[in-house]
């Protein structure tokens, strides 16, 4: 009665659990047509079906007064939902709609899908727990390219399988603020795709690490990333860790970001089974791209063929600081090739070369090329190889007046090899000639054999700091 009469005070009306069946609901449908106070209908568990919605449809199609109508858990089923989203076209007030647990199933979903892309005030909709698939998704994914009102759509309790939450993926992430979307939790990936996406688009300034590991993410996944990445101004790291079904196709369209993006600095791609073309299509953006100084690569079995490709980067990067290449398969072979390239480098600071089989050999050659390094700082390599390689390091940093490097406490420099300790030693005596900023040298326990000695020797009369 205060329905059909317009009471003023009568803005939001709750019949949730009354009972009220078909017939009932037809009855408040036909005195809703005509109200122009009620603002808010909750209908939720009233036993109404297809019967009842295709009268409260109706209602849609003549009413302009209702914002938000709720019939959650009634069993409208795909007869009800067709109803409703046919008044949806035309409507032009509803912005919330709750259709949870109403067995709509894919067809419903599909004609809900078809009236999204004509509707222009629906801002919120919740069709959770419909039996709604795969088929069902890519329909409400298609509609949402053309839609742009909806803000909120939720599809929890629906077995809408990877291929429709990634076509959904695809869809919101178009519309910055289109943010509010919510999946099942195996679906979680997609809602998270999509939000990182919008926000690159739109170059949020808070999104500046962006950490993707072990997702699951394939070729389509990197490729929407990459796009958002090309023109992106303020994401500094970017970590795809882990995602192992990445291939060539997704690894070029990284590489083609990396070519214009000015922003990222840090990039890591570890134990992803990146193959030797995938490198060397990586390899060849980074010397084009002028900001990446971290390149994280470990656990990659590249082979011979990509690591020549790293090495190339090594030789003529500007910027890259940071190398991890741990556990990739890099023998004695592979380590006097990084030593060829070490002694080109002009700005690599830090090598991680861990779980590697370089080999004595490949020690050696790495140590010999370390010494001369204008720029190393810190190289890790298995406790097998390590003193070498830490007195290497710690040798270039005295030639070259490292300001940091003021005191060398006591590092073992002697070696089972008489020949080896007094090439370091004779090496370090020549850096010290020209250092002006080491004040305090520690040898003790150190066997540095005469050659060594005389090196030192030779060294302090001309050394004014030490």
């Amino acid at each position: 009665v205060r329905v059909r009469r317009n009471d003023p005070t009568l803005t939001e009306l709750n019949l949730g659990w009354k009972k009220l069946g078909d017939g009932e609901a037809s009855e408040l449908a036909e005195a809703l047509k005509g109200n122009t106070t009620v603002q808010k209908l909750f209908l939720h568990v009233n036993g109404i079906s297809a019967e009842g919605a295709v009268a409260l449809a109706a209602v849609l199609r003549a009413n302009n007064t209702l914002v938000e109508l709720s019939i959650e858990d009634n069993n409208i089923q795909a007869e009800g939902a067709v109803a409703i989203a046919g008044a949806l076209a035309a409507n032009t007030s509803l912005s919330k709609l709750s259709l949870r647990k109403c067995a709509i199933a894919n067809e419903g979903a599909t004609a809900l899908a078809a009236a999204l892309k004509t509707n222009t005030a629906l801002r919120q909709l919740d069709l959770s727990s419909n039996g709604i698939t795969g088929e069902g998704a890519l329909a409400i994914a298609a509609a949402l390219h053309g839609n742009k009102s909806l803000t909120s759509l939720a599809l929890t309790g629906n077995d809408i399988s990877r291929e429709g939450a990634l076509a959904l993926a695809k869809a919101i992430m178009r519309f910055p603020a289109r943010v509010e979307w919510t999946l099942d939790a195996e679906y979680k990936t997609f809602v998270q795709l999509a939000s990182n996406v919008s926000r690159l688009r739109a170059n949020d300034p808070a999104l500046t690490s962006l950490h993707c590991d072990n997702l699951a993410y394939g070729d389509e996944e990197v490729c929407e990333l990459a796009a958002a990445l090309a023109a992106n101004t303020g994401l500094k790291t970017l970590s795809l860790c882990e995602n192992k079904a990445v291939t060539l196709v997704g690894l070029t369209a990284l590489a083609d970001a990396l070519k214009s993006n000015t922003a990222l600095t840090e990039l890591a791609l570890e134990k992803c089974d990146i193959g030797a073309e995938g490198v060397e299509t990586l390899a060849a953006a980074l010397t084009v791209n002028r900001t990446v100084t971290t390149l994280r690569l470990s656990s990659n079995k590249f082979g011979a063929r990509g690591l020549a490709a790293i090495c190339g980067v090594i030789k003529t990067s500007s910027t890259l600081t940071a190398l991890r290449l741990w556990d990739s398969g890099i023998d004695t072979a592979g380590a006097e090739m990084l030593a060829d390239a070490l002694a080109g480098s002009k700005t690599l600071a830090s090598l991680w070369l861990g779980g590697n089989t370089i080999g004595e050999k490949g020690a050696t050659a790495l140590a010999r090329a370390l010494r001369h390094s204008p720029s190393i700082v810190y190289v890790d390599v298995d406790g097998a190889y390590n003193r070498a390689i830490t007195i290497a390091v710690l040798i270039a940093r005295v030639a070259r007046n490292d300001p940091t490097l003021t005191e060398m406490p006591a590092y073992y420099f002697g070696s089972t090899d008489k020949a080896q300790q007094e090439e370091e030693m004779c090496a370090l005596a020549a850096g010290l000639k020209s250092n002006t900023l080491l004040t305090k040298l520690e040898l003790w326990s150190d066997r540095c054999g005469p050659a060594g000695a005389l090196a030192l020797a030779d060294t302090l009369k001309v050394n004014t700091t030490l």
